[in-house]
C-alpha cells in the first residue's frame, strides 16, 4: 500500500505543517551561527520529554535532564557554522509529523561534516517541536 493510497493526499502532505517545519530547521541554523547556549537549542527544537538516541551514543535519553550534558558535548564540537535542511518528505497526521534531517557543519580544521536524523514532530498549542529523535553520521 502506498502513503497515496491510504486517504486523501493531505493526510500525509500539508504545506503550513512544512513550512513550520523549514522554518524550525531554518531558526536551528540560526541559533547556532549565533552561538546560542545548549539549552536555548534544546527548548527551541525539543519537547522537555524528548527520546532520542544515535550513532554511537551509549543508551537511549528520556528527558531533557538526561540529554543535556550531551546536547553541551555535541555543541561544543560541533562550532558555528550548521545547517539544517530537510530531506523529503515530511509526513503528517494529526498532531504528529515526521521528517528526515540532514546537517552539515563546518569544524574549525577539519572538513565539513555530515549528520541525518529522523524526527518525530509533536504539535501542542500552534508550537511543533520534536519528541523522537533518531540521529547518525553521514548523508541523506
Amino acid at each position: 500500500m502506498s502513503l497515496n493510497s491510504a486517504g486523501p493526499a493531505d493526510t500525509f502532505h500539508d504545506p503550513d505543517v512544512a513550512a513550520l517545519i523549514l522554518e524550525r530547521y531554518a531558526g536551528m541554523s540560526a541559533l547556532f551561527a549565533q552561538q546560542a547556549s545548549p539549552e536555548e537549542v534544546y527548548d527551541y527544537l525539543y519537547w522537555p520529554e524528548l527520546v532520542t538516541t544515535g550513532e554511537g551514543l551509549p543508551c537511549v535519553f528520556r528527558g531533557k535532564e538526561n540529554l543535556m550534558p550531551t546536547v553541551a558535548e555535541f555543541m561544543a564540537a560541533m562550532g558555528t557554522d550548521c545547517v539544517w535542511t530537510s530531506v523529503d518528505p515530511i509526513i503528517v497526521s494529526g498532531n504528529l509529523a515526521s521528517s528526515l534531517m540532514q546537517v552539515s557543519c563546518r569544524y574549525p580544521d577539519s572538513p565539513t561534516v555530515d549528520y541525518r536524523a529522523i524526527y518525530v514532530w509533536q504539535k501542542r498549542g500552534e508550537t511543533w517541536k520534536v519528541i523522537h529523535e533518531m540521529l547518525c553520521l553521514g548523508s541523506v
